[in-house]
């Protein structure tokens, strides 16, 4: 019989202790000198012997490994005792092997800094809560806090004191929870907690409790100085908030910097209520908020969208396009980057050019932004043009590879409006073009990537820089 003693044996520390600075130990029942706690062992596992070795690796020992015999008080050959160590040294490199293993899948799913799981784990696991309280019935709800005035903080005192406040903040989050709640560093100074069997109502009295508890423990600068910590914070939750796991973490995201636009230290989204419908202004609110969202992630992304609309509105103009189609152009402007929202903030902020996996993600926006948007009714025109504003007029583009006239003719114009805009602003990797040059851009593609009657519409609008 072979067994690990860890766990098994009350000897076990005498054991390691022993074999530290010695060979393998070897105990027979009828031994006088045997302890009396293993004779006790012996007797209730009904063993006559036992051979007990260590495990032994680069790193010290690993534990031992202890063979029992229920049928003679053996004794053991030199070779059969060179296949016990044998086998016990293969048992240690196994359990290093393991520990590593688990020690740097730690490690990946863990924030170095506040010790919290980190984005990839927080998506890893909320995707499973939400399989799992759709398949059950219950609820889900996630609370999102961005800390007021950080980046302020960090100019001001350092980033040692910015670290620390995070610290206290991941410390706080987690001793104000549940052991069955996820609490997770979301990105920057934004934190996620999920929140398993719980409405958006209880949700927000949870971030009522936190921010009551982030006021009183203000943080204290080498100078002595008491920096008060306050948080803005949004509320999404299943299944009043229908949608997956992306979806509730955009809801709660926009609801987020809705407290930001109202002055922060304030929460929104822990009111239960129905879905908005197209007419509403709250419809377009949530899908601005989430447009504001992404700009704090990515804060040229808002400058794009605004940019984008107001060349794509010219470009209407200039076509003739009515009224109605103008309207619907101006809020597909501003939205069509939307999908960005579900895009790491390692990609989405990379400060140079994306390699081809990352570029593959990104290009997942496009239909990212057509589901977010899809969610509500009579919004067709403005799904359309937000998922068609990457296909190419050869159909080499994306997500659909359409071709020609098969594009929507919004979506042929804001492919126009947004290469444009994308090529004479100023990135960390490179600055933009000149008008000049974009527009030679522009006509160069005339035909494959691009509608060639919508950039002559284009070059006759007279955008200036």
């Amino acid at each position: 019989m072979v067994s690990g003693v860890a766990g098994k044996s009350p000897m076990t520390i005498v054991l390691m202790s022993n074999l530290e600075s010695s060979g393998p130990l070897l105990e027979r029942l009828s031994d006088p000198q045997l302890h009396a706690a293993t004779r006790r062992e012996f007797e209730e596992w009904s063993e006559k012997c036992c051979l007990t070795l260590r495990m032994p690796s680069v790193d010290g020992p690993m534990g031992l490994l202890t063979l029992w015999d229920k049928e003679l008080e053996r004794g053991y050959s030199e070779r059969e005792m060179a296949l016990a160590l044998g086998i016990s040294e293969l048992a240690g490199k196994a359990v290093r092997s393991a520990k590593l293993v688990r020690k740097l899948r730690q490690l990946s799913e863990t924030d170095a800094l506040t010790g919290l799981a980190n984005h990839r784990k927080v998506h890893q696991v909320l995707r499973s809560e939400r399989a799992r309280v759709e398949r059950h019935g219950t609820h889900l709800s996630l609370v999102m806090l961005d800390i007021d005035g950080f980046k302020l903080l960090n100019n001001t005192y350092g980033h040692p004191a910015g670290d620390e406040v995070l610290r206290r903040v991941a410390a706080l989050l987690t001793a104000q929870t549940r052991a069955c709640d996820i609490v997770g560093r979301f990105g920057g100074d934004e934190f996620l907690i999920m929140l398993p069997e719980t409405t958006t109502v209880a949700a927000g009295e949870v971030a009522e409790k936190l921010r009551a508890a982030l006021a009183g423990a203000p943080c204290e600068t080498s100078t002595g100085e008491r920096i008060p910590i306050h948080a803005s914070y949004g509320i999404a939750g299943y299944p009043c908030d229908d949608g997956d796991a992306n979806e509730l973490v955009a809801i709660a995201d926009a609801n987020l910097y809705t407290s930001k636009r109202r002055g922060g230290d304030t929460i929104t989204g822990a009111e239960e209520q129905p879905l908005p419908t197209a007419g509403e202004p709250s419809a377009f609110n949530l899908f601005e908020s989430m447009v504001i969202a992404v700009d704090n992630k990515d804060s040229y992304t808002r400058r794009h969208s605004e940019q984008v609309t107001e060349y794509a509105l010219a470009l209407a103009a200039t076509l003739g396009l009515s009224d109605e189609s103008q309207s619907v152009l101006r809020c597909a402007g501003l939205l069509h980057d939307l999908g960005k929202i579900g895009i790491p903030d390692r990609i989405l902020r990379k400060p140079g050019r994306l390699t081809a996996a990352e570029y593959e993600i990104v290009k997942g926006h496009s239909t990212l932004g057509e589901t977010i948007i899809a969610a509500l009714p009579d919004v067709e025109e403005i799904r359309a043009a937000v998922v068609s504003h990457h296909e190419r007029f050869d159909g080499s583009g994306y997500p659909h590879g359409l071709r020609g006239s098969r594009i929507p003719l919004l979506g042929r114009i804001l492919a126009v409006a947004d290469a444009y805009s994308a090529m004479t602003s100023d990135r960390p990797y490179r600055s933009g073009l000149t008008r000049k040059e974009a527009i030679a851009e522009l006509q160069s593609c005339s035909g494959t990537q691009f509608d060639p009657e919508i950039v002559e519409a284009f070059v006759a609008c007279h955008i200036t820089d």
